[in-house]
């Protein structure tokens, strides 16, 4: 197949700013001020820009490119660190210094393609078809660590890049050279890369709170050999396969979602079932008590919260959700959002008494504070715009505006900038879009929620905590929940319950774990 790679027109003006002797390139690239990143890392793109602009022999190329190579990676992964967790949209700094990380990756792979075209252009033989692999190897690692920035930060995906993915893995097969181990450290060939790819592609990763991307490269370069990329032919269950259409510039979709046909000279499937089998596996275990080291996890795995990553993981693998209510898109409503429990608590507070349940005898009466509208001074809330709402969850959109503290997984009150505060819900993906324009969208938790105080003597946290109540709802068959900080939930402890009139409840149910909440269902318990 002849390959359409995008690779940089030539440019004899930038001659003077491409280093090509190799022992001078390694003498500048030790003198880079790293301790200032923004500094070097422009530094490096100019001159690897340059480079990539002129006329120069394979090999030539292939040895500059290998002094460039660490002190790049070196530089994209410090300023991965810098931005790890920022408010979104990034500030002007930190986004500068997102898109020089970002090009700097697309120079790098533009330097392999051009070396893949070039040798690509001769005559292949038996001899030279190990470099072919090595080459399309090299691109798709860089093209990877670049899908893997974009989905960290939460950044849209450069357009293109999936078309060339998929145009290397289908020219690796057809050299039947996809399984060839180029580098002693996996993920060391095509085939390994590309499923990488797909499955961090398959797993939602903008609905993945920050840090989470990592953990699940970690787990699909232990188990991704599970996942098959296979022939399209005609299927009973749906669940667990994804269409891969390698002639488009499309990420991997779930076949649920696909209701068209398919070309077995084009098109793929990736099977996940093995992998969210074993998922399912890890989390059963985990579960059970098991230590992390004997099912060959990081440590990191003991946490709860990874307990709740891992049942994510096993619903996009295994069974594909299903959209329960229908959405309603452009409105020009606004809403204005704030972020956090203790944000929220102090919203609930500052807003209408809370009006006592009384559903049955076992409904617990809660005292409600009422701080007036001192409460909220401190309480800093945000302007959004209504992009598209269900009964189920809503579409947020903000722009050309200051960052606010956004991130997946965090608990978050909308109200009407006329009315008081009357929603709960759960952020559950981010995409830092062009422009400064930041999308969200918000998954909503059951109506008239509670301010209330949680104490847990044994708990993480020790000292009384704000938390908010959820009330049953017979309408929607919710039992009572209860929204509490991280650290307050422990299994099979009870908590004390209330704002004057102090309840002890035992968690019955927990419904999710998130770095910054825990949500459970509970029952009283007597004194």
């Amino acid at each position: 197949m002849q390959l359409r790679l995008a690779v940089p027109a030539p440019d004899p003006s930038r001659a003077h700013l491409a280093e090509t002797r190799p022992k001078h390139l390694k003498v500048w690239l030790e003198r880079l001020p790293l301790a200032s990143l923004q500094e070097s890392s422009q530094a490096l793109l100019l001159s690897l820009a340059a480079l990539n602009r002129q006329p120069l022999a394979e090999d030539a190329r292939l040895k500059l490119l290998a002094c460039y190579r660490d002190t790049l990676h070196s530089l994209v992964d410090t300023i991965k660190l810098q931005i790890a967790g920022m408010p979104l949209p990034l500030a002007e700094k930190p986004r500068q210094l997102a898109m020089l990380a970002r090009e700097l990756l697309v120079e790098l792979a533009h330097g392999y393609k051009l070396v893949l075209l070039s040798n690509g252009n001769r005559l292949l033989s038996f001899r030279n078809k190990p470099n072919q692999t090595e080459y399309t190897q090299r691109v798709l690692a860089a093209q990877l660590r670049l899908l893997i920035l974009c989905y960290e930060s939460y950044a849209a995906i450069p357009d293109g890049l999936w078309a060339e993915m998929h145009q290397l893995y289908h020219h690796a097969c057809n050299l039947n050279s996809q399984n060839e181990v180029v580098l002693d450290t996996p993920p060391a060939s095509v085939s390994q890369l590309y499923r990488l790819g797909l499955l961090l592609a398959s797993a939602d990763p903008y609905r993945l709170s920050p840090g989470e991307v990592n953990k699940v490269l970690d787990l699909v370069k232990a188990y991704g050999e599970l996942a098959q990329i296979q022939l399209p032919t005609p299927q009973v269950q749906l669940d667990g396969l994804f269409f891969l259409q390698l002639e488009s510039d499309l990420p991997p979709v779930a076949l649920t979602r696909h209701p068209g046909t398919s070309d077995p000279q084009s098109d793929r499937f990736l099977n996940t079932r093995e992998l969210a089998k074993r998922v399912n596996q890890l989390l059963i275990r985990l579960r059970a008590g098991e230590a992390p080291s004997q099912l060959g996890l990081s440590a990191y795995a003991s946490e709860t919260a990874y307990q709740g990553l891992l049942q994510r993981l096993l619903r996009s693998w295994g069974t594909s959700p299903s959209r329960t209510f229908s959405r309603q898109g452009g409105s020009r409503d606004e809403v204005e959002l704030c972020s956090g429990i203790r944000a929220i608590h102090a919203c609930l507070n500052a807003s209408n008494t809370v009006e006592h349940e009384e559903d049955d005898a076992a409904e617990i009466t809660i005292s409600s504070t009422r701080a007036g509208a001192q409460a909220e001074q401190n309480v800093t809330a945000s302007c959004w715009k209504v992009v598209n709402d269900s009964a189920g969850g809503i579409a947020l959109q903000r722009q050309n505006s200051p960052p606010v503290q956004q991130q997946v997984g965090e608990v978050v009150g909308l109200r009407t900038p006329s009315q008081n505060l009357t929603n709960l819900g759960i952020v559950r993906w981010i995409r830092n879009a062009p422009a400064a324009r930041i999308e969200m969208g918000i998954q909503m938790l059951p109506p008239n929620p509670q301010a209330v105080m949680v104490h847990n003597r044994l708990g993480k946290i020790r000292t009384p905590q704000p938390a908010i109540l959820l009330p049953a709802n017979t309408s929607l068959k919710l039992p009572r929940q209860l929204l509490v900080p991280h650290g307050i939930y422990v299994a099979d402890v009870p908590i004390e319950l209330g704002v004057h009139d102090i309840q002890r409840v035992l968690p019955t149910r927990i419904l999710e774990h998130s770095h910054a909440f825990d949500l459970f269902e509970f029952e009283t318990v007597p004194d």
